[in-house]
């Protein structure tokens, strides 16, 4: 008999540009074991208004994923950009991802998305958190 256990918390933060489909994520979710609910998505044009402070020593997101942003945003004080802000805190955040195109700039694909996931901290914890539990029977 194998029992396991699965229990983990955390959601992944999405900053920037997502041009897929509800069905793309949704299927790259379920490929996974996971909910969409599990993105939380902070569009573009939202990022500018995004309160970086408040991602500063949080566990409410196990990664930030970060796509095509724009360069300045609210509370990134002493920081050039949104992405040398993430680089700077590096150690007060959650682990920060790039989702870099096949050309190298920031943004989001089906591929990206899906090895970002695979290699992200959230899947990272719940592998830890699984308990495998083996119990052999003896039959005479």
């Amino acid at each position: 008999m194998v029992k396991m256990e699965s229990k983990f918390a955390g959601k992944i933060l999405v900053l920037g540009d997502c041009q897929l489909s509800d069905a793309c994520i949704q299927k790259i979710c379920k490929n996974n074991g996971l909910k969409k609910d599990v993105f939380k998505f902070i569009e573009y044009s939202r990022v500018k208004m995004f309160d970086f402070e408040s991602l500063l020593d949080t566990d409410r997101y196990s990664d930030i994923f970060v796509a095509a942003s724009p360069h300045k945003a609210k509370k990134i004080e002493g920081s050039t950009s949104v992405c040398q802000f993430l680089l700077d805190y590096q150690e007060r955040l959650p682990r920060v991802t790039q989702l870099r195109l096949t050309g190298g700039s920031l943004g989001l694909s089906k591929n990206n998305l899906e090895n970002a996931l695979i290699s992200s901290k959230l899947l990272e914890l719940r592998h830890e958190r699984t308990k495998v539990e083996i119990i052999f029977t003896h039959h005479n």
